[in-house]
């Protein structure tokens, strides 16, 4: 009989087949992950629209929803103070300038980002209200790409 159950392992329960699972000590971190949505021309366009005009190209319903999902909420980078507040206690002065100037840089990239997001999602929404899809120049096509920053465990 030896050999006929070579991978099974006995343990203080019983019997697990298979190798021992290894347990890793370190602890999962939350990591954000950029998923983005490339932008999607429409098939066709929908019954009764007017034909695409040359230059242009037509969102996808896809595409739509992946723009008109975008986050605009505000990311805790929005408001760097509680982490200057910090730092300024934990950092040597010239240490704490150079951080700071990084962090206020960094919420100034963030706010303007979630504006043109705001400002898209608006004309977006205008087009669909006015025509019923949205037509955008083929040169700036990738400018609707939608971007979702999504958290996991790692």
């Amino acid at each position: 009989m030896a050999g006929a159950d070579s991978d099974a392992v006995t343990t203080a329960g019983g019997r697990h087949h298979g190798p021992p699972k290894i347990i890793s000590a370190r602890p999962k971190v939350r990591k954000t992950v950029y998923v983005v949505h490339e932008v999607k021309a429409a098939a066709t366009a929908g019954e009764g629209d007017p034909p695409v005009p040359q230059g242009k190209i037509r969102l996808s319903q896809e595409s739509v929803d992946a723009i008109l999902a975008e986050d605009t909420t505000p990311h805790p980078m929005s408001d760097p103070s509680a982490d200057l507040d910090l730092f300024r206690s934990l950092l040597p002065p010239e240490l704490y300038e150079a951080t700071e100037r990084v962090l206020l840089s960094a919420a100034r990239t963030e706010g303007r980002r979630r504006s043109r997001i705001v400002e898209r999602h608006a004309w977006v929404r205008g087009e669909l209200e006015k025509k019923g899809y949205v037509d955008v120049d083929e040169d700036k096509a990738l400018t609707f790409t939608a971007i979702h920053l999504e958290e996991e465990l790692e």
